[in-house]
């Protein structure tokens, strides 16, 4: 996956997704920051083990099509519509069988309630989502002008 890390890391964790992280999780942006740093790595390796494995790589591949035409131009209009349930479900595609050992073990770190934590990764997953499907059409694009 040759996506750009940096620009995914500074969107979740720019002011903008923070505040509305803040709105709907109630959490504070130190706490969010706190959460959203343990836990992009492993989020990020389970999005690259979605996108490479057999079984899911095509569904995978159409939920990143689905996430990527919802709008992020205004991230306070995103949050107020983001679906916590479906971010529930992203999280457990993203991080597996390790789903509530990784919350627990963030939640250790940080010093937050596991309730908490669940909740902002809920909140961040569809943004997540939405911004590696945007940056994996720009490749795309990018592979097909390039040939």
């Amino acid at each position: 996956m040759g996506l750009d890390l940096n620009s995914i890391t500074s969107t979740l964790l720019g002011s903008d997704a923070l505040q509305g992280i803040v709105s709907s999780t109630g959490a504070s942006k130190n706490d969010i920051t706190k959460v959203l740093t343990s836990a992009l790595p492993s989020l990020l390796s389970g999005a690259g083990k979605q996108a490479s494995g057999k079984d899911t790589a095509s569904s995978f591949a159409s939920a990143l099509e689905h996430h990527a035409t919802n709008s992020t131009s205004s991230l306070s209009s995103f949050f107020k519509n983001v679906d916590i349930t479906d971010g529930g479900k992203i999280v457990s595609h993203l991080l597996g069988g390790s789903k509530d050992s990784t919350a627990e073990k963030i939640a250790k770190e940080s010093g937050i309630d596991p309730k908490t934590v669940a909740k902002i990764l809920a909140v961040a997953a569809p943004l997540l989502m939405s911004l590696i499907g945007k940056k994996t059409n720009e490749a795309k694009k990018d592979d097909k002008t390039s040939t």
